[in-house]
Formats: structure tokens, C-alpha cells, sequence
């Protein structure tokens, strides 16, 4: 808030731009798009680089902020930063030189927020280079090959690029330097009067409860800033362990047997967790909940990220529901409402937070928070799964014979053409499919000759339309022409590996929560290509980023195993796109203007489904082949899809907001 910035810098403040007011309880945003300027004085470096430490209240969901420097023509630069997911957060590039002001969007959800510039520093490029050659050598090495060659702007963004990301390996480090401390008086002020929010009642779980572990647990929520908590003692073993060493009216007994009734008589609106002896909540973690809980009352569970004892950081992903039924990933480090624990009466005591009740809360109550909230116990259970569950056998549509149409655009091709259609006759096992060629104006000699072999085909049609209406119109056309309850997408090129792709992708793209399904695509050599998006991760606006590197640590365990299980997505794409007809004409189709890409129509789609209440998924059984992936676009859309998205491309909901948009590989941002 604005008078907090002033208390602790001299140099800096924030003033309300837009949608934005400011007042003595801090800022209150009136839209999704609120702006801050920033005033600085001694410190602002045009056509140089900067260091910027900004954070947030503790009891703000973390987002990217975005960081906007405008011209004084009126044109502006966009950096989306990390969020402040720690504490603090930081972000390091390049002013451009004719910038002459510094805006900032601090959040994307509209009410009070709490934001700080505590830093912004000059950083010569020097110190950028060996910060740099530290992170990834390569880019550096491009970096100054690029400055040799005076192709200043471009050795910036590799700069950029190379010390965006912190190996997970260095989590610990990470965390460190971006904690501060809590601060009740100004930015972490309670939002609500903490003595009649709800009561949080932890279950003791007692596997591994010894002594000294329980003592650990018990003097971690003793040292809560947040005063209404319940321990709950599930044996008279631990409850004797426990008045050994502390009186506290919070720590009670109650025989595991009639731990499902206690909780069942509990009001609603309490929370309910679960912890294991030995692990301790951070002294704020318990407000947090809290303070989420009483912000958001349309929502009934919460979870935060978790460390490890050894030192490993656990940020967890956004909430996907197909993938915490294929193995829980909570770990410890979650809440829930009592009453969507009770809603369905009475159960076992193991199972009054068991995952099969939390998978079945609908999405929309579910809300990561995006904070690393709990320690676990030396030796505790990690956050991911123990055994990969086997993917399951799809089901068959509720769909009477249910039916499948393939369209390929193509424009010439005609031999990556033919391997199209030998493998989906050769590999495809569901039998009430047909393909449909969309012919953008081919010219060769080969082309024209296969339409002429596959003419009397009886499964195979083509759709035959002048060049330069764009991809999207020409698809939509497609889809308009033939009845199918599926359609799949795929790009010219693109063979089959798995016999039963039309069977998993049809079995989820009829259910009605999912819009789009996409697949796993591997390169000849069976190297994984991008089948996936992570916005917010384009240069300049340009075209985002596809899929994320997961290196063999044990800080990425959670993210390898989410890889390779069905899970939801931001958007998918990379040349199969798999959806129900009539969820996509309800739709409207792909963006027929602008004319853009096919990695942008694929993200605009998805987009688009989301805001209509259908999640993107990928199944990576399904497993299909190409040559490479598909080439770039560049920024060509890129401005239009930006301005378009703008709230979305800064908070993907299945990634998090600590992780580094720009790293080749999974590292904390």
C-alpha cells in the first residue's frame, strides 16, 4: 500500500494509474487490469539494465506482476515478473531506451491488494553476464556474441533469458533470499478480525509419532500468528506424549474411532486439516488459510506448496482434477470446509479428507495458494505420488455409435500427406471415422495426383478452397461441412503410434467438463515434442513457449509424474487437437480474424472454452509421431492475442507463479 512504500523507501512510491484507488487500508482494485505507477527518483535507467525486488501482503494469492515501460510516443513494453510466491520477488532485464515511465499491474483479482517496490537498482551489464554465465552458458555465450555483432536488443533478451531461471537444485537458496519478515503492522495487516474467523482443526495422522516429532508439530502451531487452531489427538499414547511437555487447551484427545462423528458435528464453515508428527507449519501459514477462507467463501479447499527438511522446495500445480484422481498430490499442506467433508454424512475417520472426496469438490471451489506453507518431517512422504497408477482403459462414449472426423489442412505436402493417412488406416482400431482433407490452394503436381488415387476413397474426402482465408476459417469450414461428434485436427505429417488414440480421445472430449484433449507427440528419434502451452512465456508478445523441460531431480518428482498421466492444461496444441463438434460450433470455431497461427488459434480456442467453464487436457497415452515440431510463427497475432488475453497470460492456472517463464527447463523464476 502506498503509505507503507513511502515508509520504507524514500526513493520509491506507487501511485494509482487505473483501476486502481488507494487508501489507508491500501489498494483496492476495480478490474482485473489495475495499474500502479511507479515513482522513482536516482534510480530509473533508461536503455539499461535494472534490478526490481517488489513483494505482496502474505494473505495475497501470488501472481505475476507485470511490469509495463512506456515510450513517450505511447508504445510500451510488457515483462511479465514472478510472482512474489516466497515473500519478495524479483525480476531482471532491460529498460528500453526510450522509456519514460514504469507502470505496474500487481494482481488480476479485483478488491484489496497489498504491493511494494522495496528495490530498483541499476545493473551494469557486466554483473548481467556473470549473473548470467552462472544460470546457462550457452544463452550467455549467444548473448555476447549478439553484442559483438551490435544486435544490442537481442543480446538483452538472451540475457534475460539466462538469468530468469534458478535450478531447483538451489530451492533452498531461492527461498532465502526472497523471505522477508511478516510484517502485522502495515503490508501484512489483517484483512479481518482474526478472533471471530474460522476455527482450523488439525488431525494428528500419528504415523511416525514420536516424542520429539510431536513436540515439533505442537510448538510450530504454538508459534502460529493466527489464534484459532485444534490439534486432535487420535490415541491416548500421544495424548499422554503430549502433557508431558505442554498444557494447551488447543491440543486435545479424541479416539480415532469417533473422529469422523467429531468432525461431522463441527460448523460448516471451520476448516479441517491433516498433518504428520514433525511437521510445522511456517508461523503465518495457518493465517493464510484463513485469511483465503474468509475471502473467498464460494471456495471449500485450499492448498499450498510444502518444503522438505533437506531442503527441497515442493510448488505444486494448479488444481487438476484427472490428475490428483491418478494419485493425490497434496500432500499435508491443504485445508477443506468442514461442510464439503460432511455433505454426503457420516464416513470412516480415514477417510473424512480421503482423496476420493476431495477430487469429487468441483473445480471452481478449489484454490491453490500458491505459498509454501508447510515443512515436512524428515523422512515425511514427498508431495508426489508413490506408483504411477497404470492409465486406465477408456470408456466408450454414452453416444450411441459414436462418431469421429479427422481433418487435415494441408497446402502441397503430398508425401507427408500419404504417411498421414497410411497410419490412421493402419493403427486406428475404432472403426466410424472419416477424414476430411482441407486443400489450402495446392499447386504441385503430386498433390493433385494423390487427390485424384484417394478420390473414390470411401472414408476420405476433399474440401477444396482458394489460398489466404486463413487456417482458422478454412477448419471451420471443415467442421461446418460434415456431421461428426468428434473432431480431431492433425496436422499434415503427423503419424499414429497408438491403436486406440480415437478411443481415449473420444472418451474424454464427450465428457462435458473437458473442451479440448491433446496427446503426446514424439519426434522420429521418440523424443518428446511441445503438445502443450505455458502462457505468458512468448518474447515481446511473441508466441508462447510449448511445453516444459522436467530435468531428473528430486524437486521436479511431482511434475515428471504429472507428465505422464493425464492431467489439465492451460491450452494444448503441436498438431492434434481433439474436441466435440458441437462444443466447438457452439463456440464459434477458431478466430477467423486476425488471421493468426496455428499455436495462437489452438491457445485462443482453449482460452475460449475456459472461459466458458471446460477445462484442456492431455493424455499422454495417446501417443503420435512428426518429423519436428511445428516452426514458429514468431510474433505474427502475437500483439492481438496479447491485448486479448492479457489477465490470462500472466496467471496460467495450471502452472505456478514461481516457476521462470523463459528457462529452458522447469526452474524457479
Amino acid at each position: 500500500m502506498g503509505g507503507f512504500v513511502e515508509k520504507q523507501s524514500l526513493r520509491f512510491s506507487l501511485a494509482p494509474e487505473r483501476d486502481v484507488t488507494a487508501g489507508e487500508d491500501g489498494f483496492v482494485a476495480l478490474s482485473a487490469q489495475p495499474w500502479l505507477i511507479i515513482e522513482a527518483w536516482g534510480a530509473f535507467a533508461p536503455g539499461a539494465f535494472v534490478e526490481i525486488i517488489y513483494t505482496a501482503s502474505l494473505w495475497d494469492v501470488p501472481v505475476r506482476p507485470v511490469f509495463r515501460f512506456r515510450s513517450g510516443s505511447g508504445s510500451y513494453t510488457d515483462q511479465i515478473a514472478p510472482g512474489p510466491v516466497a515473500g519478495k520477488g524479483v525480476w531482471r532485464g532491460f529498460v528500453p531506451a526510450d522509456c519514460t515511465a514504469i507502470s505496474v499491474s500487481p494482481t488480476n483479482r479485483p478488491g484489496r491488494f497489498d504491493f511494494a517496490i522495496l528495490s530498483l537498482r541499476r545493473v551494469s551489464t557486466s554483473e548481467m553476464a556473470r549473473l548470467a554465465f552462472v544460470r546457462d552458458r550457452n544463452r550467455t555465450r549467444a548473448a555476447l556474441l549478439r553484442l559483438l555483432q551490435g544486435k544490442r536488443r537481442e543480446a538483452a533478451r538472451l540475457l534475460e533469458q539466462a538469468v530468469a531461471g534458478v535450478p531447483l537444485a538451489d530451492s533452498l537458496a531461492w527461498v532465502a533470499e526472497r523471505t522477508r519478515p511478516t510484517d502485522l503492522t502495515a503490508i501484512d495487516r489483517p484483512r479481518s478480525d482474526w478472533h471471530q474467523g474460522p476455527w482450523i482443526h488439525i488431525l494428528l495422522s500419528g504415523q511416525g509419532a514420536g516424542k520429539q516429532a510431536l513436540k515439533i508439530t505442537i510448538e510450530a502451531l504454538q508459534a502460529q500468528i493466527y489464534p484459532r487452531w485444534t490439534l486432535i489427538l487420535p490415541t491416548e499414547e500421544l495424548a499422554a506424549d503430549a502433557r508431558a511437555f505442554c498444557d494447551d487447551e488447543h491440543v486435545r484427545y479424541q479416539p480415532a474411532g469417533t473422529i469422523a462423528e467429531y468432525v461431522m458435528g463441527l460448523p460448516g464453515t471451520d476448516l479441517v486439516a491433516e498433518v504428520d508428527a514433525g511437521d510445522r507449519w511456517r508461523a503465518w501459514g495457518l493465517a493464510c488459510l484463513a485469511e483465503a477462507a474468509m475471502r473467498y467463501p464460494e471456495k471449500t479447499l485450499f492448498y499450498g506448496d510444502e518444503e522438505t527438511v533437506v531442503g527441497r522446495i515442493l510448488l505444486k500445480p494448479g488444481w487438476s482434477p484427472d490428475f490428483f484422481q491418478a494419485g493425490a498430490f497434496l500432500g499435508k499442506a491443504f485445508a477443506v470446509r468442514i461442510e464439503a467433508v460432511k455433505s454426503d454424512g457420516a464416513a470412516p475417520a480415514a477417510s473424512v479428507l480421503s482423496a476420493a472426496r476431495l477430487a469429487a469438490l468441483p473445480p471452481g471451489e478449489v484454490l491453490p495458494l500458491h505459498r509454501v506453507l508447510l515443512k515436512r518431517r524428515e523422512g515425511g512422504p514427498n508431495a508426489g505420488m508413490v506408483t504411477p497408477p497404470v492409465s486406465p482403459s477408456p470408456s466408450r462414449s454414452s453416444e450411441i455409435n459414436p462418431s469421429a472426423m479427422i481433418i487435415l489442412p494441408i497446402r502441397d505436402g503430398a508425401e507427408k500427406l500419404g504417411r498421414s493417412i497410411a497410419s490412421i488406416y493402419e493403427r486406428t482400431r475404432f472403426d466410424n471415422y472419416s477424414i476430411l482433407i482441407v486443400d489450402d490452394d495446392s499447386v504441385e503436381e503430386d498433390t493433385k495426383h494423390l487427390f485424384k488415387l484417394i478420390k473414390n476413397d470411401r472414408l476420405i474426402s476433399v474440401l477444396h478452397n482458394p489460398g489466404g482465408v486463413g487456417l482458422g476459417a478454412l477448419c471451420n469450414a471443415a467442421t461446418a461441412r460434415r456431421r461428426a461428434d468428434m473432431i480431431v485436427f492433425l496436422d499434415n505429417g503427423v503419424e499414429i503410434l497408438s491403436e486406440d488414440w480415437l478411443d481415449r480421445l473420444l472418451a474424454l472430449a464427450m465428457r462435458s467438463e473437458i473442451g479440448a484433449v491433446g496427446v503426446r507427440m514424439l519426434d522420429s528419434r521418440g523424443a518428446i515434442l511441445p503438445s502443450a502451452f505455458v502462457l505468458g512465456s512468448g518474447d515481446d508478445g511473441g508466441e508462447p513457449r510449448s511445453d516444459i523441460i522436467v530435468a531428473d531431480s528430486p524437486e521436479a518428482e511431482l511434475w515428471r509424474e504429472r507428465d505422464s498421466l493425464l492431467h489439465e492444461v492451460a491450452a494444448v496444441g503441436g498438431g492434434c487437437l481433439a474436441i466435440a463438434r458441437r462444443k466447438f460450433l457452439l463456440l464459434g470455431g477458431f478466430a477467423a480474424e486476425p488471421v493468426l497461427p496455428p499455436s495462437l488459434l489452438d491457445q485462443d480456442l482453449c482460452l475460449r472454452l475456459a472461459a466458458h467453464g471446460q477445462r484442456s487436457c492431455i493424455e499422454p497415452s495417446v501417443r503420435l509421431r512428426r518429423d519436428a515440431p511445428r516452426p514458429s510463427a514468431g510474433e505474427a497475432g502475437a500483439e492481438w492475442f496479447a491485448q486479448q488475453w492479457f489477465d490470462r497470460l500472466r496467471d496460467d492456472p495450471c502452472f505456478h507463479p514461481g516457476f521462470a517463464l523463459r528457462s529452458g527447463a522447469l526452474s524457479l523464476g
